[in-house]
């Protein structure tokens, strides 16, 4: 069984994973990951989690399907502004911009 500190670092792992993998250019495995982490962090509650993994999630669909992209990173954005969550991840933060800009 499961307990809730186990699902978080699964969650933690999987998004960790997911990032990786996207950067090593398997992107189909990335989402993969991504979504598994995900799923692990919304089972918990676990909110910034939650919000970094639609981040991660729409930088890999960018080059792709920039339609679901954009709607990705929108979800993370309205639930960093709903939840007041603060990011100070330097290495997300220039990721996810160098994918906005491609984006625009």
């Amino acid at each position: 069984m499961i307990r809730m500190g186990s699902t978080f670092v699964v969650a933690l792992a999987l998004l960790n994973l997911g990032t990786t993998t996207w950067m090593l250019g398997d992107l189909e495995r990335a989402r993969e990951l991504l979504r598994d982490g995900l799923a692990a962090a919304r089972d918990i509650g676990q909110v910034d989690l939650f919000i970094a993994g639609f981040a991660a999630l729409g930088v890999a669909y960018s080059h792709q399907d920039p339609a679901r992209a954009v709607r990705l990173l929108g979800r993370a954005d309205s639930l960093r502004e709903e939840t007041a969550f603060r990011n100070d991840d330097e290495f997300e933060r220039r990721v996810r911009d160098e994918a906005e800009a491609e984006l625009r």
